[in-house]
């Protein structure tokens, strides 16, 4: 107006069909993510590393895994069992001790029908498992 641009917003009707996926996905079971995540894996994988904070755990000179913690979504780890601070330390059996061995992991898991995650939480080992729904 007046030689002004202007941005006009709709405000949708919280039924409408993104709404409904939107809901449906936050509070999906972690088959269904991990699918979804296994997706991103194949097409972009940069967009998974917006999901986590990753940072490398040495003991002793050695690289022991990652420690995870949430970057935006703080529910998302406790979707998978998972909580702040926890470190992988392996997965599907790939022990993450070098940085070459967790980049490999990424097409591995890519193409996976399940994930089974070592984690150390509080010097506890546990280990979850978790199937890929296709």
């Amino acid at each position: 107006r007046n030689g002004k641009y202007e941005t006009l917003r709709f405000i949708g009707n919280k039924d409408d069909k993104t709404n409904r996926f939107r809901n449906k996905s936050a509070k999906s079971k972690p088959e269904i993510l991990l699918a979804e995540y296994q997706r991103q894996l194949k097409y972009n994988p940069q967009q998974l590393t917006q999901l986590f904070k990753v940072s490398a755990v040495s003991r002793g000179g050695k690289l022991l895994g990652y420690r995870i913690r949430p970057n935006k979504d703080a529910s998302l780890l406790s979707q998978f069992d998972l909580q702040s601070g926890d470190i992988l330390t392996a997965v599907n059996g790939i022990k993450l001790n070098s940085p070459l061995k967790a980049l490999s992991l990424i097409q591995k898991l890519a193409v996976a029908d399940k994930v089974e995650l070592e984690v150390l939480r509080n010097d506890q080992e546990l280990s979850l498992t978790f199937k890929v729904e296709k």
